[in-house]
C-alpha cells in the first residue's frame, strides 16, 4: 500500500468528504490537494486495544477512579499551571473561555482533537449494531446508554490533543465498515461537526462538539458541549450530551482523572428520558483530616429511565 496515497490520510480524488459543509461537488485539483499535517504512519498507527495498554501510566486505587503514575507526563506538565493562571485573567476579561488559552507544546500528543473524539465511538460496531438489531425501543435506549459509557476509559490520556485548524476534516472507518466523517467548522468557539453511518444504513449518528474547559482551585475540567443524535431505520430518534472529564491534583495531591457531571438521554420518539449521574463520591475536610461522607467509589455511577 502506498501510504502517501492512502484515502484515509490523503484523498487524491475528492476535495472534501461527502458530508462536508463545503460543496463537495467541486473537483479535485492536483495543484491544490487537501492539506495533510501528519505523516501516514502517525495517522494510520493502530491505537491500543488492550486495557493494560490503554491505561498505561495509570493505576486504579481502592477508592476508584484513576491515578496517574506516568512521571514523564507529569514532568512535562510542570509549570503549565503558572502559564494558565497568567493568561486566565486576561482571557476571562475578554469574555473568552479556558479553551482559548495557549498551552506549551510539550504537553501535546501527536493527534488533533478531531481524531481524538473518534475514540469515544470505539464501541459503536458493538452496541449501536445491537441497538439497530432489536425492535424493542426501551432495550435500544439501554444499548445507546451502554455505547455512550463504554469508551470513557479510553479517553483518559494525560496528554492534550492539538486544536484542529478551521476546515480540518477526518474521514475513516471502523473494522465493520462503519463510515466516519468529521469537520472542524468553527475556530472560536472550537466546534467539530461529525457524521457516522454503517454500510447497511441501519442507523445514522450525527451532531457537533464544542470543546470547553474550566479551572478549579486544584483541578481542570473539560467537556464536549453539543448534541449526539442517533436515528434508527424505523425512525426512533435518541439524543444525548457527553460527560465531562475532571483532572484533579493540578496543584497538590495525587493526579487523578474521572468522569464528572451527568448525562441526559432523550428518546424523542417515545417520550422517555434517562439520566446517568457521575461523581457521587464525596469527601469533607482537607488533606489528612478528610473523611468520606458518602459510600461508594469515584468510578461508580447511578441512573434511571423514566
Amino acid at each position: 500500500m502506498d501510504l502517501n496515497n492512502n484515502p484515509f490520510s490523503l484523498n487524491t480524488t475528492a476535495s472534501v468528504g461527502p458530508n462536508s459543509f463545503v460543496d463537495y461537488r467541486q473537483p479535485f485539483h492536483h495543484e491544490s490537494p487537501p492539506p495533510k499535517y501528519f505523516d501516514p504512519e502517525i495517522l494510520l498507527n493502530p491505537l491500543p486495544s488492550a486495557k493494560v495498554d490503554i491505561l498505561k501510566g495509570l493505576v486504579e486505587p481502592p477508592f476508584g477512579g484513576l491515578v496517574c503514575t506516568d512521571q514523564d507526563a507529569m514532568e512535562r506538565q510542570k509549570g503549565v499551571l503558572v502559564d494558565v493562571v497568567k493568561q486566565l485573567a486576561i482571557t476571562l476579561l475578554k469574555g473568552l473561555t479556558l479553551a482559548h488559552i495557549s498551552l506549551p507544546i510539550k504537553i501535546f500528543e501527536p493527534r488533533s482533537s478531531i481524531q481524538r473524539i473518534v475514540d469515544i465511538w470505539s464501541f459503536a460496531p458493538k452496541f449501536l449494531k445491537q441497538a439497530a438489531e432489536t425492535t424493542d425501543h426501551l432495550e435500544r435506549l439501554k444499548q445507546v446508554i451502554a455505547f455512550s459509557l463504554s469508551s470513557l476509559y479510553i479517553c483518559t490520556s494525560q496528554y492534550k490533543p492539538f486544536n484542529p485548524i478551521l476546515g480540518e476534516t477526518l474521514q475513516g472507518q471502523f473494522a465493520d465498515g462503519t463510515q466516519i466523517y468529521c469537520e472542524h467548522t468553527s475556530h472560536h468557539p472550537p466546534i467539530t461537526n461529525f457524521h457516522m453511518q454503517p454500510d447497511d444504513e441501519s442507523y445514522e449518528y450525527w451532531g457537533f462538539y464544542e470543546f470547553t474547559g474550566s479551572m478549579g482551585a486544584n483541578s481542570l475540567r473539560s467537556g464536549l458541549r453539543g448534541p449526539n443524535n442517533i436515528k434508527f431505520a424505523d425512525g426512533q430518534h435518541i439524543r444525548f450530551k457527553s460527560v465531562d472529564f475532571k483532572l484533579g491534583g493540578t496543584v497538590m495531591g495525587e493526579r487523578t482523572i474521572e468522569a464528572a457531571g451527568h448525562i441526559v438521554f432523550e428518546d424523542l420518539t417515545n417520550n422517555r428520558k434517562a439520566v446517568i449521574m457521575f461523581s457521587t463520591y464525596k469527601k469533607s475536610g482537607f488533606g489528612f483530616w478528610s473523611k468520606k461522607t458518602e459510600t461508594g467509589r469515584r468510578d461508580e455511577f447511578t441512573g434511571l429511565i423514566y
